[in-house]
């Protein structure tokens, strides 16, 4: 194994390979999510205000995983497993966000833009 990967199978042991959906990633228990750069995963990570330490990203992945590992690199939240996570530059984006949009669901938020764009 990589060297990343014995650091993943040492700190999560049994959950190693599993997948964590939102509601388990939000249990207490989990106070950071390691992951590929996925939307998903990134979402998880400003909506619960866990760190997110991505996985490193194939030269033949997904072009979604390039582009938000560039993204998050740009924000200055892209972290790999053993680096410290920048906690303020998260709760900044969050702030960011809550001050913009009002609040954190953007689900909800998306589902009223398009409803008003279709005159629902």
């Amino acid at each position: 194994p990589s060297a990343d990967e014995a650091v993943l199978s040492k700190k999560i042991g049994r959950w190693q390979g599993q997948v964590a959906l939102p509601d388990i990633l939000s249990h207490p228990q989990f106070s950071e999510h390691w992951a590929r750069p996925s939307w998903n995963a990134i979402w998880s990570m400003i909506t619960l205000n866990k760190p997110l330490f991505c996985l490193p990203v194939a030269e033949d992945d997904d072009p979604e995983m390039y582009w938000n590992k560039k993204t998050l690199e740009e924000l200055g939240l892209y972290c790999r497993p053993g680096q410290r996570f920048p906690h303020d530059r998260l709760q900044a984006l969050r702030e960011e966000l809550i001050k913009k949009y009002g609040d954190l669901k953007g689900l909800e938020y998306s589902a009223k833009k398009i409803a008003a764009l279709m005159n629902c």
